[in-house]
Formats: C-alpha cells, sequence, structure tokens
C-alpha cells in the first residue's frame, strides 16, 4: 500500500496566540485520547491503490484515509456522534472491509510499535531484566492514557454511588408529604447523575479500548519482530504452534486485564463508600451486617476460582491435545485417506473431544456457584441485613428499603469482582512470564541483515569456515565436525553424500543458523538460498518470485526462462499472476523447487546456496536448469549445490563429499577420481554423462506431477471464505436448540424456569414494597414485621432454586450441542474428497474446529442465559411499572420505537463488522504461520523489514474492524441508556405526582425504572452478540451440509471377500477424472489392464495432474508413526520394514530408537530420511497392492538402488505402480505406461519401447541416458 507523503501533506497549525479556544481544547482532548505529543493533520486521498499481495483470506488492508473521528467536534466527541456516520452505512447496506474508517495515525501499528520497542529497550536491567520488562514498557508508553482511563473511572464510580443517595432523597421527600417543586428537582438531579455516570462510563470503555488495542498491536509486533530473530534451534524446540499461542492467547491475556486494572484501586474505594452510604440509610450494625455477610462470599468466590483456573488449565492441555491431533490430521489427510485412517483417527480425535468436554461440564458446573453469588447474593446480604434492622427493632420503610437493597447490589459488584480480577492479574503475569522468557531466547548472532550486512573474509574468499564445529544447542552432539573450507568467488561448488550426512546442515552453517562452537564464518557478499523442501507463500507466482523486489521485465523473463517456467505459465489460467494455494499445494514438488531457483536467479544475489533443487524434476528439465539457470544465469555467482544427481558432477569446480558430519574429501571430479575416490559407496558412481550440448527446447510439457488442484480462471486456487450476509437464518438457531434434546423439550423447560423465576422475584419486589407500606405506618417494629421477613426470605429461596435448576438445563442442552456438532463436523470433514482440502486453507479448516468449536461450547450458552433472563427481567421491570402508574404506558408507548431504531440500526452494523473482524484475524496468524515455516528463507533473502512492514499492515487491517466493533457497541449502549433515562424522568416525575401517599410502591417503581434502563441496553447487546455468535454454529453446519462427501467408507451387498485382493490385478477401464467439478478432466478416458504381479513405471514428464508424494510425519514416536494403531503385534516387523527400508541404522542412532520423540512434520530427520520412514510404513502393510509416488526422490542413488532391489525382492508376488523421475527406478519394469493430456501414449514393455525409435520413452531415454 503506498505511504502517505508526510512532509508534503502536512498542514502547519495556527501559533498558540491565534487559535480558537474550541480549536485549542480539541487539540488538547485529542492529545489526551490519542496520546500525541503533536497534533498533525493530513489530507485524505480519495483513494490509495492496494496491492495484490496485500490481501489475504478476502481480507482487504486499510485502504483509504476516512476518519470521521479525526475531524469530530467535542459534541460529537461527547456523545459520540462521529461513529453514527459507520452505523447509517451499515443499515443502508452491508458493510465491507473499505467501509470502515482508518485507523487514526495515532493508532497505527508503524507508529505505536517502534515507541514501545524503544521504551522495552529502555527498561532492560542486567539483573532484574535482562531483556526489558513488559509490563514497565506498557506503563511508560502509556501513562497518560492510564491516567485519563482513572478519571474516567473514578468519575463513573461516583456518579453510579450517587444514585441511591438520591432515590433516598426522593423517597424521604415522599414519605414527609412531598412538596412538588423539590420532588421533580430531585426527579430530574436523579436523571442528570445517571446521565453523567452514563457518559463517564462509556467513555471510560472508549478510551480502556483504545488503550488495548495499542497494547495488542505492540505484543504481537514484539513477539513476530522475536521471532524473525529466533534460532532454528529454538524453533524446533518450541514448534510454530507454541511461538503463534504467544500471540494469540498470552499476549490477549495482558492487553484484556487492562480493562480490569482499575478495579484493583477503584473496588476498595467503591466498598468503602458504599458502607458508609449504608451506615447513614439503615445504621451501623443492619450495615455491618451486610458488609459481613458480602464478605463471607469472598473466601468461597475465591475458592470457586481457584478452582476453575484449575479447570481451565486442564481444558486447555485437553484442548490443545484435540486441536493438535485435528491439525495434524488435516495436514496429513492424503497420507490419512490412502491408507484407510480415517476411522481410527476419528476415534483417537473423538476421544480426546470427550476427555475435553469432561472438564468443560465440571467448569461449567462449578460455574453454576459463580453465578449463584452474583444472583443469590445480594438476596442473602439483604435478608441478614434486614433480619437485623428489624431485631433491632426499627421500622422499615420505602425509604430505607429500597436505597438500601440497591447500594446491597451495588456492593456485590466490587467484592466479587475482585477474585475475578486478581485471577487475571495472575493468568497475565504467567502471559508476561512467557514472553518474557521467549524474547529472552538467544538469537542469531552475525546473520545478514540484521546486525551486519556481511562478514567480510580477508582472505578474498567468498565463503571460508575454519575451526567449523556446529552443533543445534550447546551441550549436544555436534552435527558437523572439523570443517576448514574456503570457496572462491565464482565457483561453482557441489556438496553430495549419502543421505543424512551433513549436507544441509553444511548450508545451515553458510547462513548462520546453525550454531558453531568458537567457529568462523564468513561470506563476502549478499546471500540467495533454495531450501530442500522449498518455501513458497500465499501469494502470486510473480509475487513469490519477485520477493518484494522492484520488478525488472528483461531480468524477470530470463529467471523463468532459465527455471524452464514459462511453459507452466502457459498452463496457468492467470499466468504468474495465478494464485499459489497455501504452503505451495497447487505446485507440485519440481515446480516448487523451480519457483524458488528462479527467486534466487531473479535476486541476482553473490552467493547462492542452492539445496538440492534438482531431485523434483524430469532428467532433461534438471539439465536445461542447470545449464541455463546454475551455471548461466547464476555463473558469475558462488553457487554451492547440494545435489545427488552424480552426472552433473564433472562440471564442478569443487566437490566436497560430506558423509558423518565431516568432509572426507574434497577437490575437482578429476582430482578425486585420481586420489581413487569410490563414488559408488556413496551411491554416486558415475553410469554415463548425457550429452553435454542436450538442451530442454521449452516445447515439451511441464514438469507438473502435478498440481493437486486446478485454479480457477482468474488465476485463483484457494477459495475464498464465504462470508454470511444479514440476518442469521432461523433454521441456525433451530439447528443448534434441536441438538440440545429431541423435541426441543430441554429449550422449552429452561424457558419456563426462567419465566417461574423472574415471577418470583417480582413478587418479593412487590412483597417488600407492601412490607415498607406496612412499616410506614407501623411507625415501629411487630410482630408483622417477622411475617414479613419470613414470606420475603420464602421468595428469596425459591428464586434461589429455580435458578440452579434454570442453569443447570441450560448447562446440559449445551454440551449436548457441543457434543453433537462436532462429532458431526468431524465425521463429515473426514469423508470430504482431496479435492476439498486442496481448495481450503488448513488454517480455514482448522477455525471450524478451534474458534467455532469454542463459541459453542463456551459463548453461545452464557449468551442464551443472558437474553433469556434479561428479557424476563424487562418484562417484569415493564409490567411493575405499569402496574402501579398505568399512565406510563402510555410513554412507553414512543420509547419502543426509539429502542427499536436504535437497536435496529446497531444491530445491522455490528452483525457484519463482528463478521469482518473473524475474517480480518485469520490472515495474522496465517502470516505468522507462513513466515515461520519459512524463515531460513525470510532471513537469507534479508527481507525481515519486508515481512515486519507486513505484519504491520495485517495488525492495522485487523485493528480497523476491532476499532469499529467496541465503538457501535458503546454508540448503542449511549443511546439506550439515554432514552432509558428519560423513561426514569418519567417514572421519577409520575410517582412524585401520583404516589405521595404509597411511598412503598413508588420505591418499587423507581427501582424497577432504574433497573431497566441498564437491563435493557445489556439485552440487546447480548442479543446482536448471540446473533453474531451463532455465524460459529452456521459455519459448522455448512461444512456439514454444503460440500458434497465421498462414498460410503462401506455400501452394504458390495463388500469385497475378506482376502481380497489375492492377486493385486488392476484394471482402468475409461476413467475421466477432474479435479473438481466444473474443471476439465485431467485423466481423459484412461483403458489399460495391469496383470497380477506386474511391476508398471509411469512416466511423468507431460501433464498427468499428481503432485510427488510428499512425505507425512506426525508428531509422537517412531512407532507411532510406523504403527500409530497397534496393528503388526510387536517390534520385530516394525525393525525388518526399517531395515528394508535401509533406515534401521539411523533409527537405532535416536535416542529411544522406536521411542525416540519426532516433531511435527518430522523437523529432526532430514528430507529423505522422512521419505525412507514413510517408505517403511508401507512396508509394513505387507499390501498386494504397491504405488510408489516419487518415494526416493530425495535420497542418494545408492540408497535408491537398495531400496528398490527391497521392493523387487520383497514384493515379487505383488503389482507395483512406479511414479519417478529417475528412469533407471523404473527401467527394469515389466512395462511402462507413458501419459500425455492425461491420456495413454505408450504401454509396452521398456525393452520394446527403447527399441522404437519413434517412442517418446526413447526419447526421454535418449536425452538422459541414466
Amino acid at each position: 500500500m503506498p505511504s502517505l507523503d508526510q512532509s508534503a501533506s502536512h498542514v502547519p497549525l495556527l501559533d498558540h496566540e491565534q487559535q480558537q479556544p474550541t480549536t485549542r481544547w480539541r487539540q488538547f482532548v485529542s492529545q489526551l485520547r490519542l496520546g500525541n505529543a503533536e497534533n498533525k493533520e493530513f489530507p485524505q486521498p480519495q483513494h490509495l491503490q492496494q496491492s495484490a499481495g496485500e490481501v489475504q483470506e478476502g481480507m482487504a488492508l486499510q485502504t483509504g484515509r476516512w476518519c470521521p473521528e479525526e475531524e469530530a467536534g467535542w459534541l460529537s466527541w461527547l456523545y459520540l456522534g462521529f461513529i453514527s456516520s459507520l452505523v447509517k452505512k451499515g443499515y443502508s447496506k452491508p458493510l465491507r472491509q473499505e467501509d470502515l474508517w482508518a485507523l487514526p495515525q495515532a493508532e497505527e501499528a508503524a507508529s505505536q510499535c517502534p515507541r514501545f520497542g524503544k521504551a522495552l529497550a529502555s527498561t532492560v536491567d542486567p539483573i532484574a531484566a535482562p531483556h526489558g520488562s513488559i509490563a514497565s514498557a506498557l506503563i511508560k508508553v502509556h501513562w497518560q492514557r492510564f491516567c485519563f482511563v482513572t478519571l474516567l473511572e473514578l468519575g463513573s464510580s461516583l456518579s453510579m454511588l450517587l444514585n441511591p443517595f438520591l432515590l433516598q432523597q426522593l423517597l424521604l421527600e415522599l414519605e414527609q408529604g412531598a412538596r412538588t417543586g423539590i420532588g421533580v428537582s430531585l426527579a430530574f438531579a436523579l436523571a442528570a447523575n445517571s446521565l453523567m455516570e452514563c457518559l463517564f462510563d462509556h467513555h471510560f470503555w472508549f478510551a480502556v479500548q483504545r488503550l488495548e488495542l495499542r497494547a495488542k498491536a505492540q505484543l504481537i509486533d514484539t513477539i513476530y519482530s522475536k521471532s524473525l530473530r529466533i534460532t532454528s534451534a529454538t524453533k524446533g524446540s518450541m514448534g510454530v504452534g507454541a511461538i503463534v499461542n504467544l500471540q494469540s492467547n498470552d499476549a490477549a491475556k495482558i492487553w484484556k486485564l487492562i480493562s480490569s486494572l482499575n478495579a484493583i484501586w477503584n473496588s476498595p474505594l467503591q466498598i468503602l463508600i458504599i458502607i458508609g452510604l449504608l451506615v447513614r440509610i439503615v445504621t451501623f450494625w443492619p450495615a455491618l451486617a451486610g458488609f459481613a455477610a458480602t464478605c463471607a462470599m469472598v473466601p468461597l468466590s475465591a475458592w470457586i476460582y481457584s478452582k476453575l483456573e484449575d479447570i481451565r488449565e486442564n481444558l486447555m492441555e485437553c484442548t490443545d491435545a484435540r486441536v493438535k491431533a485435528i491439525s495434524e490430521a488435516l495436514n496429513g489427510i492424503k497420507a490419512i485417506k490412502l491408507y484407510a485412517w480415517e476411522a481410527p483417527w476419528s476415534e483417537r480425535i473423538a476421544g480426546l473431544r470427550e476427555q475435553e468436554l469432561v472438564q468443560i461440564k465440571r467448569a461449567a458446573l462449578l460455574s453454576i456457584g459463580e453465578s449463584l453469588l452474583w444472583m443469590a447474593g445480594p438476596i442473602v446480604v439483604s435478608l441478614t441485613s434486614l433480619t437485623t434492622y428489624t431485631i433491632l427493632g426499627h421500622p422499615l420503610t420505602a425509604a430505607v428499603a429500597f436505597p438500601a437493597l440497591a447500594l446491597f447490589d451495588l456492593l456485590s459488584i466490587p467484592i466479587n469482582h475482585i477474585p475475578g480480577v486478581l485471577s487475571d492479574l495472575a493468568a497475565a503475569k504467567v502471559a508476561v512470564t512467557r514472553i518474557s522468557a521467549f524474547l529472552a531466547e538467544p538469537e542469531l548472532a552475525g546473520r545478514p541483515g540484521t546486525s551486519h550486512d556481511v562478514l567480510l573474509d580477508p582472505d578474498g574468499s567468498s565463503i571460508s569456515i575454519s575451526r567449523g564445529t556446529f552443533s543445534w544447542e550447546a551441550g549436544t552432539e555436534p552435527i558437523l565436525r572439523g570443517l576448514e573450507l574456503a570457496i572462491a568467488p565464482g565457483q561453482l561448488v557441489m556438496v553430495t553424500g549419502p543421505v543424512g550426512s551433513g549436507k544441509t546442515s553444511l548450508l545451515a552453517a553458510m547462513l548462520g543458523e546453525l550454531p558453531g562452537r568458537q567457529a568462523q564464518v564468513s561470506l563476502r557478499g549478499s546471500i540467495a538460498y533454495t531450501a530442500q523442501d522449498p518455501w513458497v507463500c500465499h501469494a502470486t507466482l510473480k509475487d513469490n518470485i519477485l520477493m518484494g523486489r522492484d520488478q525488472d521485465e528483461k531480468r524477470y523473463q530470463f529467471a523463468l526462462e532459465a527455471c524452464a517456467l514459462q511453459a507452466d505459465l502457459a498452463q496457468l489460467p492467470a499466468g504468474d499472476l495465478s494464485e499459489i494455494g497455501e504452503k505451495g499445494i497447487n505446485l507440485s514438488g519440481g515446480q516448487k523447487h523451480r519457483v524458488a531457483l528462479a527467486r534466487a536467479c531473479y535476486a541476482a544475489a553473490d552467493i547462492n546456496l542452492l539445496d538440492d533443487p534438482l531431485s523434483a524434476v524430469d532428467a532433461h528439465v534438471a539439465q536445461h536448469i542447470f545449464e541455463m539457470a546454475i551455471c548461466s544465469l547464476l555463473g558469475s555467482s558462488t553457487r554451492v549445490l547440494v545435489t545427488h544427481q552424480q552426472q552433473f558432477l564433472p562440471a564442478a569446480d569443487v566437490i566436497f563429499i560430506v558423509n558423518e558430519g565431516q568432509i572426507t574429501d574434497c577437490g575437482s571430479y578429476h582430482e578425486l577420481e585420481a586420489k581413487g575416490v569410490e563414488f559408488k559407496q556413496f551411491g554416486l558412481h558415475r553410469d554415463g554423462s548425457g550429452d553435454a550440448s542436450t538442451h530442454y527446447d521449452g516445447t515439451a510439457a511441464p514438469d507438473r506431477s502435478v498440481p493437486a488442484t486446478y485454479p480457477g480462471v482468474d488465476g485463483k486456487m484457494i477459495e475464498e471464505e464465504e462470508r454470511t450476509i444479514g440476518r442469521v437464518d432461523n433454521s441456525v438457531y433451530y439447528t443448534y436448540f434441536a441438538h440440545w434434546s429431541r423435541h426441543f423439550w430441554l429449550p422449552a423447560l429452561a424457558i419456563c424456569i426462567c419465566i417461574f423465576a423472574q415471577l418470583d422475584v417480582v413478587a418479593q419486589n412487590w412483597w417488600l414494597s407492601w412490607w415498607a407500606e406496612a412499616g410506614a405506618l407501623a411507625r415501629g417494629a411487630s410482630d408483622q414485621s417477622f411475617r414479613y421477613l419470613f414470606i420475603y426470605a420464602i421468595f428469596g429461596i425459591v428464586a434461589i432454586a429455580l435458578w440452579v435448576v434454570q442453569e443447570y438445563t441450560l448447562i446440559l442442552g449445551g454440551l449436548n450441542a457441543s457434543r453433537k456438532l462436532h462429532a458431526r463436523l468431524l465425521e463429515r470433514v473426514m469423508r470430504l474428497p482431496m479435492s476439498f482440502f486442496d481448495s481450503q486453507p488448513s488454517g480455514r479448516l482448522l477455525n471450524r474446529f478451534t474458534k467455532d468449536t469454542e463459541a459453542v461450547d463456551t459463548e453461545i450458552l452464557p449468551m442464551v442465559t443472558e437474553v433469556l433472563a434479561c428479557g424476563a427481567m424487562v418484562m417484569g421491570s415493564v409490567l411493575t411499572v405499569i402496574v402501579i402508574t398505568p399512565w406510563m404506558a402510555f410513554l412507553f408507548i414512543p420509547l419502543v420505537p426509539a429502542y427499536e431504531y436504535v437497536r435496529r440500526h446497531f444491530v445491522m452494523a455490528a452483525r457484519e463488522v463482528k463478521r469482518l473482524d473473524s475474517l480480518a484475524a485469520s490472515p495474522i496468524f496465517s502470516n505468522f504461520d507462513e513466515t515461520l515455516q519459512g524463515l531460513v528463507t525470510v532471513r537469507a533473502f534479508r527481507q525481515e523489514k519486508r515481512f515486519l512492514e507486513r505484519n504491520r499492515k495485517l495488525i492495522d487491517a485487523s485493528n480497523r474492524c476491532v476499532i469499529c466493533e467496541p465503538a457501535l457497541d458503546i454508540w448503542m449502549s449511549l443511546r439506550l441508556d439515554i432514552i432509558g433515562i428519560v423513561g426514569v424522568l418519567a417514572t421519577a416525575i409520575a410517582v412524585v405526582m401520583l404516589l405521595k401517599d404509597s411511598p412503598g410502591l413508588a420505591g418499587l417503581a423507581m427501582t424497577s425504572a432504574l433497573g431497566m434502563a441498564s437491563v435493557i441496553q445489556w439485552l440487546v447487546r447480548q442479543a446482536t452478540m448471540l446473533e453474531v455468535h451463532i455465524n460459529s454454529v452456521e459455519r459448522i453446519i455448512e461444512y456439514t451440509t454444503r460440500f458434497e462427501p465421498e462414498a460410503p467408507a462401506v455400501i452394504e451387498g458390495h463388500r469385497p471377500p475378506q482376502d481380497w485382493p489375492q492377486e493385486g490385478r488392476i484394471d482402468f477401464q475409461n476413467i475421466v477424472v477432474r479435479y473438481r467439478p466444473g474443471l476439465p478432466p485431467v485423466i481423459k478416458g484412461l483403458t489399460f489392464c495391469i496383470e497380477p504381479q506386474e511391476k508398471v513405471g509411469v512416466d511423468l514428464r507431460s501433464r498427468l495432474a499428481l503432485i510427488p508424494q510428499d512425505p507425512v510425519i506426525f508428531s509422537g514416536s517412531v512407532r507411532d508413526n510406523l504403527d500409530p494403531f497397534a496393528m503388526t503385534g510387536g517390534d520385530g516387523p516394525i525393525w525388518q520394514a526399517l531395515e528394508q527400508a535401509s533406515t534401521a541404522a539411523a533409527i537405532r542412532d535416536l535416542p529411544g530408537g522406536l521411542d525416540a520423540e519426532l516433531t511435527e512434520g518430522g523437523g529432526n530427520l532430514s528430507a529423505g530420511q522422512r521419505q525412507l520412514l514413510c517408505m517403511a510404513r508401507a512396508l509394513l502393510r505387507k499390501p498386494r497392492i504397491l504405488v510408489l509416488d516419487e518415494a526416493t526422490s530425495n535420497v542418494d542413488n545408492y540408497t535408491d538402488e537398495v531400496v528398490q532391489a527391497t521392493v523387487r525382492r520383497t514384493f515379487k508376488d505383488c503389482t507395483v505402480l512406479t511414479i519417478a523421475h529417475r528412469l533407471h527406478t523404473i527401467i527394469d519394469a515389466d512395462r511402462i505406461l507413458v501419459l500425455d493430456a492425461g491420456q495413454i501414449k505408450e504401454f509396452d514393455s521398456p525393452g520394446t519401447l527403447l527399441k522404437d525409435s519413434g517412442s517418446a520413452f526413447h526419447q526421454l531415454a535418449s536425452r538422459h541416458p541414466h
């Protein structure tokens, strides 16, 4: 996104003396609210263009400078009127990302994050905080705003506590024979104070929200920035998920604590003031009794909170285990489907889900006690105080009863709030500790692009290493030992050796990724790097090649041609503007390698480190790339090429042979031959080099082994996530409540109990008013007082009992819905076809199992409870006021449309903003995950700054939604409160005019009106949030109904025999295959037969739509990966399979052998070792039909030959299909199947095809006779 030219667009301010008072006031308020040191105004361009690379998951970045907040006057600020423009826009049409206003300049991440970084650096203490204090840095940056928020909270608290006092004065005036003028004045005073409380409270939350917004941006940026600098060992030991969790969960605990921090001082202050007012109203001992009863609940509340924290920790562990299993299942879904593991994996996940639901139920049942403290607390406290008051012989009057009850209600808030705040504080402290520990993790030293650009080698070498002993972590066995090397500028160095010998580690040492033990590594010049598992990001193909650099068309075209990508572009719907899916899912392994190599070619770096880019491409394509890219386009640079392709070794200036972490031999090819080096021991024997003059003509079909999906006509491969627009359909509510119970009996029971509970509360309040009326007449205590007290207590006990039953009913129904919806989702996802997974990002799928499932588990049910309770309370309050003062019904008539007007406008806008927020949050986490996956590549190309800026733009894009969502909520609450205050004023005037002789009824009417004002706006907010969060149910239902699943796993009546297949015959009859409905077929009328025990090789030089098999390794032990469901009956068969796959020795060397823990994706194994482990997994199944899909592409030729010999020997009675780029792996097959454009071109024995000089297979073999 283009940046604003601030120097050109700055408008000078007036001198201080020339400014009008209003202007100075606006600037002062702006500085207070936004924390600016100076006030700058910028013109607003009509439109700022948005690059294609700045759109992710359908989420637009900040595209304009429309920010009404920056132009608002003081009156608009006071009543938050500037938000109305967004409300009107949201009411007129469904809001889109570009409709939201821009962040104020002071709130942008580019402004806030550097300030926090400097503050964090300034808090460094060598002993107490060697890497800075997060809490101190937050205070240092935001102390002015903290002070402003504190003043607002103080004003809100004092105004809130003044209401009971004014209510008492009004009721006393009525008891003493109201003077109309004073009574009306008190009514207006009560309304004015309520308005002041309303303004203070809403501005407090508005200011707190901005403070949280800044803290969020700063913490996310700090963690992301650190993640760009951590060592590879730290990333491997922590895991990508754990680092992302710091950003998504731990950082959130810190910024969300900000809204509760004021309770630390405000709650004790409120308690002291309330006790003082109670002493004034009910005298000392009743007030003390009520206070003691309230304090007695504190230990119970603290115990409940502590137990809930323990349960929540267990719940988080259970949730993490379930999500980890689901994440691995989604990432390895292809392997799961190939091995028919859907049912066992579903059972494993379902078991973890049940463990999670047990913890959810425990937390929910314990939360009943927490709810009772809030609901039953005021009843118990009032009973205690009123009993003491009655025993002391005081008459209960309206001026005593209703103000006292209001104060007791208020007293329960700070007392019950304190344990929660302390719990949040403890959680935030743990989060700060975890993030601080992460910030203390070691960083790369001497990295290009960090502390300095290059390390200059004094002897003129381009790359040199001396005393080269390297290990990933201190105290562990060295990975590389005794390295002494110097590479001259412009040399082509090839590194080769057996699987797991340390070739990739050598490149890591050169990059500075592998720490050395007193080793000296120096490089001269810029670096480009291609990884063994090439990293491509979710962007267009062109953006992946340019990597943030300006486009030079000539150089770009040279890179495409040199890497044989032009033929591929011709096949893509949008050419180089076609979107590359997540993790390059729509590219073959060869294509990903060639894109990564084209990136290196375009970078024109001085040093190119190339990790086996030729292994995944066809022989003639490899020859073309080697000649045109590595030798020609990159010819002037220093090149270090890791390869198993022995035919290229003679072209090297120097060859390093690596074995067991050491360079055992080095020299030119002929020098090594003269030294008697036996290449054969490493599988590097020369079985004939190809014709050096052979060139790739570019006319053959591109190497596509091939895309797992076919992009659409616009070049987009990943389907944009559909966003629901408008109100949620009633069928979603129906489905959700239908999962509660059969025939909806649980929802019906909950509604009935809620109604009866509210009727009981209304009856209790009426009884209190009659008691107060009787007390006013008695002018002293009487036996009737205890009768009133006893019946009042009965009403309270009944209410408590009904609440308990209601809560249990709701919990039971909610848990049923959670269990059934997750089970439906899991069952359907496991049965969806592979084409679905190829067109859906894994993060989007995982979102259904995490965020949406969490909403169903923990968020929707409390909102259902609140909506039921608040709805009943509003109805009870309205009926009470109307019965006492019937003419108020005429006032409620115009108030109803006013409420509805605000509600409707708010819901229309807030609903869409919440949906946008859900979509805008995902790219931050996706970008974090993507960056960590390609961290070595990002650092090698010195792209840390660009990715940091990109992350800040994504934060801003998310915060555009975050800033609008609470703003709309506050806009609605403020207006509903003002409407409610009008109702309170009218009720107060009515009781002054009409109920002079009935202070009890007057007190009941006033407390009902005051309560109704706050409850209505809470009802509207919760109903809206319920509609927004029920969207999670809608998103889950979408995946269970919208997408067509595969055929049933078992079709009764068509079961094959138990011992099928016996022979392994494969018969294709006119097979037509397409990746998704509506796309062109990639297999067209295929008809052929593979006889039992036949070995068939498949030539993949043309456009067959398959991806070379990427090895899938799950986290867990080696044994779990090979035999996850214990089907082999012991370790013997497992070791036998490992021996056959030539990887048993490597597994024995691991600590624990078969029990050795493998990281997610097999990160602690080399690429070749991962392939061999997957080979062992396949061998362990002893199939009648074996398909080897590029099964040994990342291993050396010697290991490849051993594995192929094992396959021929072990599976001599099986049917084997081998798909390979190396012709020697299929040359001894019984028949060769050559496919072209999805159709059979040739199908015959290798000898027959080689004899036919016109056959495609003969031409391929003649180009590369190995």
